[in-house]
């Protein structure tokens, strides 16, 4: 399913230029979150190390760990993170919904395969 006429092509445009730069947003996004994961696991073994050697001598670490999230606070953090994105995904594409007449549901599925396909292609 494409758009029909050259208006709704029109948006399209727009719209799979924001894709590809979706994408690249979440490769580093994806990275970042890899390296913070690496991160934490060295940080871990070298607190693991600190106490082992302050141990040994009979003093004690105290050093306060980081505060950890919640997940319900790091999903919290995600969405709000992510609402301007998906706003914006929807105004660029309810132009091509109406011009096409396609139902919500329908514009919803292409335009979100549409995204999808144009920054993963």
């Amino acid at each position: 399913m494409s758009p029909s006429n050259d208006l709704s092509r029109a948006f399209v445009v727009p719209l799979a230029i924001y894709g590809i730069i979706i994408l690249g947003i979440f490769l580093g996004v994806v990275g970042e979150f890899i390296l913070a994961r690496n991160d934490e696991r060295i940080q871990q073994r070298l607190s693991n190390a600190r106490v082992k050697v302050m141990e040994q001598f009979g003093k004690e670490d105290t050093a306060a760990p980081p505060e950890r999230k919640s997940l319900l606070q790091e999903i919290i953090s995600i969405v709000a993170a992510e609402a301007p994105i998906i706003l914006i995904l929807g105004i660029l594409g309810a132009p091509i919904v109406y011009l096409e007449g396609w139902d919500v549901i329908m514009g919803y599925v292409t335009s979100s395969c549409s995204k999808r396909n144009i920054g993963l292609g």
